[in-house]
């Protein structure tokens, strides 16, 4: 085979003719690569205009859905009245009220209040409640109720420690929100010590004057000296009574409602709580009436073809049946019939 071939013999090198056209061969694939190397180059460059192009619809279609959003949240803030045919009255949209207090607020329960938000600080000083407002967002709530001041009232000098700290903290709520509406309930009366007592009168007597500097609505709540009425606070003569709070918030809704209020029921004028629960406590109680009064047969009743399954009598059931059990038949010795009564079976 190798006689066969066409031998070059030029130079000291020999080659056969299919050794001389390899540099022609590399030569040509070299230019289909860098053919394929600019197509690529161009697939690339289109590939990222694409990616450009998708980027800039979706965010014009998300700043569509953005403003679809807002017309739609700002259509249904436009009804500002909603009318609750629960409660039959018409609700305004008014941004919710906190109640900021210390102990004294612990049994107030946010169930029965209208749009109120309750935060109860239990042994907080007014340093603490001015503390507790900053890191709150006053500023979302329609009007803020401070009631605080209890636990200062201790000593003296922690009494002349939370004035100073009201007058911060009214300052800091005005300034920071101007719009919210601000209520400072009076410190009510303690029945512990005489001295703490007379620390609350003076305590309560600085917050008139800053409520009256400030502009701000003024709950009063220590009546219970005058009134001597002892029921309004508990044994230890510190905290609130169930009947304490409720007079509490009975002060506090005649500045400001917060309690929820009750619905009419038909043309009478009966009014009840609104709470599901006083519905569901109301249904139970016609439920037991009308089991109550519901007519049953009894002993001596005319019957209507019912017998009883003990004696096989018709003048009553087997509940208020005088034997208890079924009786034994003297013919047939059959249960649940007499002889007489020709029911036995043959």
């Amino acid at each position: 085979m190798r006689d066969n071939l066409p031998i070059s013999t030029s130079g000291n090198t020999r080659q056969c003719r299919q050794c001389k056209d390899i540099p022609s061969m590399v030569k040509g694939l070299t230019t289909v690569v860098e053919s394929q190397q600019t197509e690529i180059r161009l697939l690339k460059e289109e590939n990222e205009t694409l990616t450009r192009l998708i980027l800039e619809q979706k965010n014009k279609l998300d700043g569509i859905s953005d403003n679809h959003e807002c017309t739609t949240m700002a259509q249904s803030a436009s009804k500002k009245d909603i009318v609750d045919e629960d409660v039959g009255i018409i609700k305004n949209n008014r941004r919710p009220t906190l109640l900021l207090g210390d102990s004294m607020v612990k049994d107030i329960n946010e169930r029965g209040l209208q749009d109120t938000k309750v935060k109860c600080l239990p042994g907080a000083k007014i340093s603490d409640a001015r503390q507790q407002l900053q890191d709150a967002k006053v500023e979302e709530f329609d009007a803020l109720i401070l009631h605080i001041g209890t636990n200062n009232c201790m000593s003296q000098e922690k009494l002349q420690e939370g004035i100073k700290d009201y007058k911060k903290l009214v300052a800091d709520v005005k300034s920071r929100a101007p719009n919210t509406e601000l209520f400072l309930s009076t410190v009510c009366n303690r029945e512990d010590k005489t001295q703490n007592n007379n620390r609350v009168d003076l305590l309560n007597k600085e917050i008139r004057v800053i409520a009256e500097k400030e502009n701000c609505e003024l709950i009063e709540n220590n009546n219970s000296r005058e009134d001597k009425d002892t029921t309004l606070l508990t044994g230890k003569g510190l905290h609130l009574s169930k009947s304490g709070t409720r007079k509490l918030l009975q002060n506090m809704n005649s500045k400001r409602q917060i309690i929820r209020p009750k619905k009419q029921i038909g043309n009478h004028g009966n009014e009840h709580p609104s709470h599901p629960s006083e519905n569901r406590r109301a249904t139970r109680e016609n439920q037991r009436h009308t089991r109550l009064n519901r007519p049953t047969h009894s002993r001596g009743s005319s019957g209507t073809g019912r017998r009883c399954h003990f004696c096989g009598e018709q003048n009553h059931v087997k509940n208020n049946c005088k034997h208890g059990k079924p009786i034994h038949c003297f013919s047939c010795n059959g249960t649940g019939h007499k002889a007489h009564m020709g029911l036995c079976k043959m």
